[in-house]
């Protein structure tokens, strides 16, 4: 199939672009008709012609099929009368004709829809005096179309969007004391030449205002934005963004400052001909937030063979996790200044600054190996973006990817659709779908929904299908097993471990099998307790007298979990304050050689580099140990202060999609599971215990889990970007060529089971 002009016909199954769905169905369908609607002359019982109209607009929605236009007559005419909008036919119109929905006080919405329908559009309709919103759009209705309306005088908000809706408006007026216009949930609002008077407030999802008009009271807060907040039944996205184009802001003093406060999670990205209203506003922003002065972000996904980092660029209103927006990764676009001003704003828009560099498609070898570490980068690039489609160039490597991903799922994830673009005549580009196979692999997108709409307790439940039912002593199986049972499975914990013992009685030689006897501190028999103090004896001399460290801590950051959580352990058992001690000395020995000036580890005295696990280690291992640890010791308030200055460093390296990385405060580097997983835990741990102020902290936690969703298969098995075990390195780039695990791995299982177990006690209560 061939297409010009950039606009490809959708594979069967895919849903258009709204831009590309007004464009094949401009036509128009020759069996659509009109519905005449007028309360003053009209009986629902007519047929709805010009000549016997009916007399409600809901009467006409109901009788309508899909393409039929319902017409309000006499124009300008007042309908005491509401109408419900959630089960009109795709591609309704309905024309107001400048009549006014008026809700006489009585009535809750002039319009409401909260179904699943699609492509509904709505002209030249006023709305006002109702109880609630006057005008409100939910559940799942997409692609709903606004066009010369008017809402005011409404005792909720003019507008409201939440839920799954989207929503564009064009040319409305939105008058609300409480909020001119609201959203919440996912729902994606894209707002043109809009004037609003009142508060405007998004939380969560995707929005733009583009040639939009403020009128603003003195110093009153007229625009807001924060991430939204999934709820155990309902998991979505927690960031928020918003793309603002030529915003002008009059206020009504002269003088005034309005404010503008962009929450938790929000990106707001601007062009350069809002920047003078922009000023004149005061814009609180919040730490976890960004606001930009341009139509796209760039991010760096790894580096080529050479070290250097591959860049890609998104469209500002692009996150990094799936939406309902069709996405397009297109690999001939390397100048989004260009590009992004041109993009509309319902579309995910993601690319490359720079061609691409090889052809090795499906990367062979272990990521990120420096030889294909480019056809890894943007192998598992594209298959955590989840695209609906693949532009690739019709060049060797873009026809090598194409092929690549027309026969495999990218990083295991879906299959999506591919599109060969090259240049016809006169310049114009012209595309070729290249054809798919049948195989057993959902889309990429169908595959990304289903990882980032699981809660807690069904990404615990899909891993433990596969894991935490086998022990032979190392802390990675024993977590599993723990996790197990604290988010209330079934589990074998006493059966294991004591097998286990009875197979190797000796006592461990190494840190993975001193924090694997945490298993047997879950355990109440004495033989499990005896196991715990006779392993935490081992933090003493043949005397009695404690040593400076657990033996087998090796200089690394590690250490700090794999020994003190069981002194504590050992301290809650026998009630004896010196396992306590001794966990606080383990503690203070490994953060005196290990922590940076700057509050992050280092992995060992051998190099600088903050390996990504080599600071969820001392993460994990304080939030476990202060579990156990008495409040009245000395230790407690030290430590947590020092978990507490180890979260707010770690934050400053958070990425915008909620990711730790390989090497913290190295982007480039790749976005690390088992490091995300320990430090998102560690933070539940420390908002659950009030150590951290739940509006500076909820929205990172959301954002890590959120993400970390996505590198866990709907399976269980099957983890993206886990690190091989990891000893000390000596310099910088060793850390940067340690494998990325694709594929099985215990270890990312027991770091995301653990943290589904405790995000579900958290919800529980």
């Amino acid at each position: 199939m061939k297409t010009k002009r950039g606009i490809p016909k959708a594979p069967r199954g895919t849903a258009l672009p709204l831009a590309l769905l007004l464009f094949f169905s401009s036509g128009g369908g020759a069996l659509a008709r009109d519905w005449v609607v007028d309360p003053g002359s009209g009986a629902d019982t007519n047929d709805g012609s010009a000549a016997a109209p009916l007399a409600t607009v809901q009467a006409a929605v109901d009788k309508a099929a899909p393409g039929d236009r319902v017409v309000l007559q006499p124009a300008g005419a007042i309908y005491r009368q509401s109408v419900d909008l959630g089960k009109a036919p795709t591609g309704l119109v309905l024309d107001g004709n400048g009549a006014t929905l008026d809700g006489e006080g009585m009535r809750p919405h002039g319009i409401v829809a909260k179904g699943g329908n699609h492509n509904v559009k709505v002209f030249q309709i006023q709305v006002k005096n109702h109880t609630s919103d006057g005008i409100l759009i939910g559940g799942q209705s997409r692609g709903f179309q606004f066009f010369g309306i008017l809402s005011q005088d409404n005792a909720g908000a003019a507008f409201a969007a939440v839920d799954d809706a989207e929503c564009w408006v064009r040319g409305g007026g939105f008058i609300g004391e409480r909020a001119s216009f609201v959203s919440g949930d996912s729902a994606e609002t894209y707002h043109t030449e809009g004037r609003f008077s009142g508060p405007v407030r998004f939380e969560g999802g995707r929005h733009s205002l583009a040639g939009c008009r403020f009128f603003t009271t003195a110093d009153s807060e007229f625009l807001s934005i924060r991430g939204g907040a999934g709820t155990p039944e309902r998991s979505f996205d927690a960031t928020a963004s918003l793309v603002i184009q030529t915003l002008a802001v009059e206020p009504a003093t002269a003088g005034a400052s309005p404010r503008f406060e962009i929450g938790p999670g929000s990106f707001v990205y601007h062009d350069a001909a809002s920047k003078d209203a922009l000023a004149k506003l005061e814009i609180s922003l919040h730490p976890s937030s960004e606001i930009s002065e341009s139509l796209y972000h760039t991010y760096p996904i790894g580096r080529d063979a050479s070290g250097t980092p591959i860049m890609a660029w998104a469209g500002g209103g692009t996150r990094y996790l799936p939406s309902n927006a069709y996405r397009i990764i297109h690999f001939g676009k390397h100048v989004p200044q260009e590009v992004a001003p041109k993009l509309s704003p319902d579309n995910d828009w993601l690319g490359l600054l720079a061609p691409l560099d090889t052809a090795s498609f499906p990367p062979p070898g272990p990521a990120f190996a420096p030889e294909h570490s480019s056809a890894h980068a943007i192998w598992r690039w594209i298959g955590l973006a989840a695209p609906d489609a693949v532009f690739v160039p019709d060049t060797p490597e873009g026809r090598a990817l194409g092929e690549a991903l027309r026969l495999h799922p990218p990083a295991g994830i879906g299959m999506v659709d591919v599109f060969l673009v090259s240049a016809g005549r006169d310049g114009v580009q012209e595309m070729v779908v290249m054809p798919k196979i049948d195989s057993p692999f959902p889309s990429a997108k169908e595959e990304m929904l289903a990882r980032v709409s699981r809660g807690p307790r069904e990404v615990l439940h899909q891993i433990a299908a596969h894991y935490g039912d086998r022990f032979t002593g190392s802390y990675i199986e024993g977590l599993s097993i723990i996790a197990r049972a604290e988010g209330g499975l079934t589990h074998r914990a006493a059966e294991l471990a004591k097998a286990q013992l009875e197979a190797k009685p000796d006592l461990p030689k190494n840190g993975g099998e001193i924090s694997g006897t945490l298993l047997h501190a879950l355990i109440d028999e004495p033989w499990a307790k005896d196991r715990v103090l006779a392993v935490a004896d081992m933090a003493f001399d043949d005397s009695g007298n404690p040593l400076e460290a657990m033996p087998s801590h090796n200089e690394m950051s590690d250490a700090i979990f794999m020994a003190s959580p069981l002194l504590a352990h050992a301290g809650r058992i026998s009630g004896e304050k010196r396992y306590f001690d001794a966990a606080l000395r383990n503690f203070r020995f490994i953060a005196a050689l290990c922590r940076r000036d700057d509050g992050i580890y280092r992995h060992s005295p051998l190099d600088e580099a903050a390996w990504g696990r080599g600071n969820g280690f001392p993460a994990l291992g304080l939030a476990l140990t202060l579990q156990e640890f008495p409040e009245d010791h000395e230790g407690h308030a030290e430590m947590r202060d020092a978990l507490v200055a180890h979260l707010g460093a770690l934050a400053k390296h958070q990425d915008n999609d909620g990711m730790w990385h390989q090497i913290i405060d190295h982007p480039d580097s790749y976005a690390e599971l088992s490091s995300t997983a320990m430090i998102a835990y560690a933070i539940a741990v420390a908002l659950d215990k009030g150590w951290i102020v739940e509006a500076d902290w909820s929205s990172r936690l959301d954002a890590a889990w959120s993400a970390a969703k996505m590198y866990v298969s709907t399976n269980g098995r099957d983890f993206i970007n886990v690190c091989t075990g990891t000893g000390k390195q000596k310099t910088l780039e060793d850390y940067y060529l340690r494998e990325a695990i694709l594929g099985p791995d215990g270890r990312g299982a027991a770091m995301m089971m653990l943290l589904s177990a405790k995000l579900m006690e958290m919800e529980s209560r």
